[in-house]
């Protein structure tokens, strides 16, 4: 086993510990400090380069959930409307049935009332 570094020939051991740099080292770690800003650079490159798919398909869902929000939104204005239009259909049938008699004017107020909710929700929706 051994118990000392060999030393390279051509140095001198002045006993500080320190040996001298090599003649071409400053040359040297400015290469590898480039081969070593190159590789990361290539690393960073590839790891955007994979992320890409992931990025456009999360924005694609994104739209599509936009989408489907709206959709939503114009289902439940739908929905309110044709409970508006049977409300507005009951209260007809019952005048109607009624005879068409003169009401007073809470009456008339009434059905001008909804009807004019009705028109309002379906100028809404269009």
């Amino acid at each position: 086993m051994q118990k000392k570094r060999p030393r390279s020939k051509g140095t001198t051991h002045d006993g500080s510990g320190a040996t001298p740099p090599a003649p071409g080292a400053d040359k040297r770690t400015v290469r590898v400090r480039s081969r070593l800003v190159a590789g990361v650079a290539v690393v960073g490159v590839i790891v955007v380069a994979a992320g890409t798919p992931a990025v456009l398909a999360a924005s694609a869902d994104l739209t599509e959930s936009q989408r489907l929000v709206t959709l939503a939104e114009l289902n439940q204005q739908a929905v309110t409307l044709g409970h508006s239009l049977a409300d507005e259909r009951d209260a007809v049938t019952a005048y109607i049935a009624a005879g068409r008699a003169e009401e007073d004017d809470d009456g008339a107020k009434n059905r001008a009332a909804r009807s004019t909710r009705v028109d309002q929700q379906i100028d809404e929706i269009h």
